[in-house]
Order: C-alpha cells, then sequence, then structure tokens
C-alpha cells in the first residue's frame, strides 16, 4: 500500500517516480486525468469528471513545467 501511495504522489520535477517490479510509476493524472478510454466499451452510460477543467486563455499561452517535461 506505500508504494502504491507514494506512485500516486509522484509527480514529476517533484517527486520521484516509485519503481516497482522493474516499471517506473507516477501519478496517472499526469498522463491521463479522466481515464474514460480504459473503461469497458459496452458500457451505457459514462459519468466523467475533471476537476481540472480545460485551462484559461493565459494558461494555454504559457505551458506549465509539466507541459515543457
Amino acid at each position: 500500500l506505500h508504494s502504491a501511495l507514494a506512485a500516486s504522489a509522484a509527480i514529476p520535477a517533484v517527486f520521484r517516480p516509485v519503481v516497482r517490479n522493474g516499471c517506473l510509476l507516477i501519478d496517472g493524472g499526469i498522463y491521463n486525468p479522466v481515464p474514460f478510454d480504459l473503461l469497458e466499451k459496452d458500457a451505457d452510460i459514462i459519468i466523467a469528471i475533471d476537476v481540472v477543467g480545460a485551462p484559461s486563455d493565459a494558461e494555454r499561452k504559457h505551458p506549465t513545467t509539466v507541459d515543457l517535461m
């Protein structure tokens, strides 16, 4: 459980990734913040909430540190 929680908080350039079974693990929200594509394809209804939202015009003009990596 400890390594799973550490990996969930492993934000690049802030915390080191966790190595488990030869794989580097980072916060999944960095790679795929709303992973609805991983759900079963035959679902009738999918409800997903993106708590980050769309970037503002100012945010689009200035990439974040994570965007630059």
